[in-house]
């Protein structure tokens, strides 16, 4: 059973790797934002289903002839004014098609909005992976464009789980990374936060505060809808000023409390073998915890401090106070 006084050890480290945790979910965000992560796997994972040339270049050796440029399914898709009502500008890329979406745009590409069937569209396609991929779903029983439709849209929301996947992947390895340099550049060691909570009472109780503090602003940014568009940008810029207001905060806090955090009062050259190796195992272990993302430890946080505020066990407190 932990007493209080443990209690308050782990929440003072979960405090601390959650207000480091915000900091590097704010700049995996927008790193992903930035280099448009999400359209660009969007894109990859419709050339899974949409893999499909429709009409190759014409090369002649007239002079005069025209070179006919490459079409495929793809381009049509894209070029499709419900997919391009979606995606920024001229030349961009939605980050999310509706399923409904993508089952209306690939029927009317394929029916040349309602002048020839979906057989007929679906036979004189070329031999590629979309005809046949077209073939078994159109073969399920979807004797009508409405059931067609419905399986087009399943088998895009298991192609869509795969790429959310591929996402997360990135993501995950991308916030190991920030978050390597976020704990060495910021002398992040558990060790030493462990062992700086143990011996001032005046830490916890400051990390106390700052807990309440984040989990009220978390609340608020959780409850706030998600927008799209230009609402979407200004909300991603607003959070990013609140995450660095935020974690300004915490730094402040943590360097008035005493926390070892930061390289101005080190002296590396009275490190021993030693204490390099525990430094290093304290970085790996604070490194494992902020690449596990702010909302795990808001979570975490939260069900720590109701703990505390529901009390120890009275047993418990008998044993302590012997």
């Amino acid at each position: 059973m932990f007493d209080l006084q443990s209690l308050d050890m782990l929440i003072g480290l979960v405090t601390i790797y959650l207000s480091i945790a915000l900091a590097c979910t704010a700049i995996v965000e927008s790193i992903a934002t930035f280099f448009d992560i999400r359209s660009k796997n969007l894109e990859n994972a419709l050339q899974e289903i949409l893999a499909c040339h429709i009409s190759h270049p014409l090369i002649s050796d007239s002079p005069c002839s025209v070179e006919e440029p490459e079409q495929t399914f793809m381009m049509k898709f894209f070029a499709h004014s419900l997919v391009n009502s979606l995606s920024k500008g001229v030349n961009g890329r939605p980050s999310y098609i509706p399923p409904e979406i993508f089952s209306q745009v690939v029927c009317d590409i394929l029916t040349e909005k309602g002048t020839k069937s979906l057989d007929v569209g679906i036979n004189n396609l070329p031999e590629c992976r979309l005809k046949n991929i077209l073939r078994i779903l159109k073969a399920k029983g979807a004797q009508t464009t409405e059931s067609f439709e419905y399986n087009l849209e399943t088998h895009f929301d298991r192609v869509m789980d795969r790429a959310t996947g591929w996402v997360k992947i990135h993501q995950q390895k991308m916030a190991v990374f920030v978050s390597f340099l976020l704990v060495v550049l910021g002398n992040v060691d558990t060790f030493a936060i462990a062992n700086a909570f143990t011996a001032s009472s005046q830490s916890r109780d400051a990390l106390l505060t700052q807990a309440s503090t984040l989990l009220a602003q978390s609340n608020n940014q959780v409850s706030q809808p998600v927008s799209t568009g230009g609402d979407a940008i200004k909300n991603i810029q607003q959070s990013a000023e609140q995450v660095k207001q935020s974690v300004q905060a915490s730094v402040t806090l943590f360097e008035a409390v005493g926390l070892p955090l930061g390289w101005k009062s080190v002296d590396i050259n009275q490190y021993s073998a030693k204490d390099w190796i525990s430094k290093i195992v304290g970085w790996l272990i604070s490194i494992f915890a902020v690449s596990l993302g702010a909302p795990f430890w808001f979570d975490k946080l939260q069900k720590i401090v109701n703990i505390r505020q529901a009390g120890i066990n009275p047993r418990e407190k008998r044993k302590t106070a012997v």
